[in-house]
Formats: C-alpha cells, structure tokens, sequence
C-alpha cells in the first residue's frame, strides 16, 4: 500500500490537468459521433438496431451534460469563446438551458 504525501502537490504536479483545446475537441468530438450513430440506429424499425441505438443515445447524454458542467467550469478548452459555443450545443443536446454565470439568466438564442 502506498504512503500518502501530506505535503499539497506544487503546481508542477498538477500540469496535466489544465485546459486543452485538444483535450476538448476529442470529447466534443466523441459525443458527436455517438450522437450521430445513436440517432441513425435509433430511427431504424427492428428492434435489434433501435435498442443498441437508444443505449448510445443515453451515454451520449451523459457525455454532453458533463461537457456543458465543464464549459461552464471553462475548465475543458482554453479559449472562453470555444467554451461558450460548445457550451451552447452541449445545452442542445442535454436538454439544458446553458446558463449565463454573470447574468444568473438563461439564454435562449
């Protein structure tokens, strides 16, 4: 078993854990190919297709609402801008308003 430090970790231990627009873009990325397969299967008529389609779909949604905490974190890409757009279509698909930290109002635009 190993010792736990009760020293705090410097920020140099702590380098992986920044924003990355690569980072970001591979679990935007991810999300909207499950979404796009999840979608197909799930407007197919046999039930063998459509079920495998719905199991996706409902990954996918739990992959979205963790983008949008993250973007409203802005912890996932390094530019407010990329983080406010995916922002918006992560709201999208997670059924979700994406709310305005500044204004505490939801946007609907």
């Amino acid at each position: 078993m190993q010792s736990r430090s009760t020293h705090p970790p410097t920020p140099a231990d702590l380098t992986h854990l920044r924003p990355s627009d690569a980072a970001g873009s591979a679990v935007t990325l991810v999300a909207i190919v499950a979404t796009v397969i999840a979608l197909t299967l799930s407007m197919r008529a046999e039930v063998w297709l459509w079920l495998p389609g719905q199991i996706i779909l409902a990954i996918a949604l739990v992959q979205w609402f963790a983008i949008l905490h993250e973007c409203g974190h802005e912890t996932l890409f390094r530019s407010r801008g990329i983080h406010r757009a995916i922002g918006q279509l992560a709201g999208f698909f997670s059924i979700i308003c994406r709310c305005n930290s500044a204004k505490r109002s939801c946007s609907r635009s």
